[in-house]
């Protein structure tokens, strides 16, 4: 990590500063749903309304003039590919969501991260610079693929060691609470030591690592509508934009695109659920402005850190999305892993279980690094 941020301080210490604090705050922005009452999808609408729609189309409105003059003098097929690409990064992004409420948040952002970040190069590099792939920056990204793949198994093996851990000291405490009560009455019916209510929380965290390899590969597409939506970053320039914010333009129609799937997603499950009523003042048991707060505070902080990465990225040049994505991606990793930490998410754990994960980090964190240097 270090070794990209002293390639990238020579391209621009300025857009260096973006890259990293965009990291920052998109490894924090899951971190409000900790407090909210509602739903996952109720919490998730809301954010994507606020994240995907309001604060991208504000921004874009401010800091391109004439906006939809952009949009028209734009080529055709950079509209097209940066919505489209916008709409299946907006699967990723729903999957990601599911995934954070699943396994949790150090897990679901080391996994979907790490492939983020190795598919986020070797997909740009295979599409538009095909005959790079068999020289040297091209090997480095297929060996970095590797090693992320290595990591994510490590990844899983911890995940499986947590829920060992957490199921022997369910045992444990189950095991203490049948003894005190044996203790106390002479009544001879017992407690299963293993309720119903256990075994959905296995079932979650397989399907919750499945979900986050689906929106690890879904989840790069975001960083391509802004490869592809280039004609429409130098509309907005030709027509005064600032190069830091005329990404903006694109990040607009592309996470819009991508709003369709998390909104469309979130409505279906409220009618499953029958959650719809939760956003009531009585059903929630907070007031309706506190949640909305929260989804505010969650939008603001990933689309700000995606929108600073994009501005970052602009100012460190031709380069900028190829050794700004993984520093961005690598401090979203470090962040939402420290995080994980702080708010106990592997308290209760055994050491070896740790020392797993904290192996797996590392390794994914090279993976980034060779990402950089390739």
């Amino acid at each position: 990590f270090c070794t990209l941020l002293q390639r990238a301080q020579k391209m621009g210490a300025e857009g260096l500063g973006l890259v990293v604090g965009g990291g920052i705050a998109c490894g924090l922005y899951t971190m409000p749903m900790k407090y909210s009452k509602l739903q996952w999808e109720n919490i998730w609408f809301l954010y994507a309304v606020w994240g995907m729609l309001i604060f991208p189309w504000v921004l874009a409105t401010a800091s391109v003039s004439d906006l939809k003059e952009v949009y028209e003098h734009s080529d055709g097929w950079a509209i097209a590919g940066a919505v489209s690409f916008g709409a299946m990064w907006g699967g990723g992004s729903t999957l990601f969501g599911l995934a954070v409420d699943a396994v949790g948040n150090s897990l679901a952002f080391t996994i979907i991260l790490g492939l983020t970040s190795a598919l986020g190069s070797v997909i740009p590099l295979l599409v538009f610079h095909t005959h790079k792939a068999i020289e040297r920056e091209g090997i480095l990204n297929f060996v970095a693929l590797v090693v992320v793949l290595a990591g994510i198994c490590l990844t899983s093996y911890a995940a499986k060691l947590r829920e060992i851990d957490r199921a022997e000291r369910k045992l444990d405490e189950d095991s203490q609470e049948e003894k005190r009560a044996d203790f106390v009455s002479d009544d001879d019916e017992e407690e299963p030591l293993v309720t119903d209510g256990d075994v959905p929380k296995k079932v979650d965290m397989k399907t919750g690592l499945m979900i986050c390899v689906a929106s690890g590969v879904l989840s790069p597409c975001l960083n391509i509508a802004l490869v592809v939506g280039k004609d429409i970053k130098d509309q907005a320039e030709d027509r005064g934009a600032p190069e830091s914010l005329s990404s903006n333009a694109i990040w607009a129609i592309a996470v819009g695109g991508g709003s369709v799937c998390n909104l469309l997603w979130c409505t279906y499950k409220m009618y499953c659920n029958n959650t719809f009523a939760m956003f009531g003042k009585n059903a929630t048991g907070k007031d309706v402005f506190r949640e909305i707060t929260i989804a505010a505070l969650m939008g603001l902080l990933w689309f700000g850190g995606t929108s600073a990465y994009g501005s970052g990225s602009s100012i460190m040049g031709d380069l900028g999305t190829v050794l700004g994505w993984p520093i961005f991606i690598d401090g979203m990793i470090l962040t939402a892993n420290v995080t994980g930490v702080l708010f106990g998410e592997w308290s209760g754990t055994s050491k070896k279980t740790k020392q797993v994960m904290g192996a797996s980090i590392f390794i994914l964190s090279c993976a980034v690094v060779v990402i950089g240097i390739a």
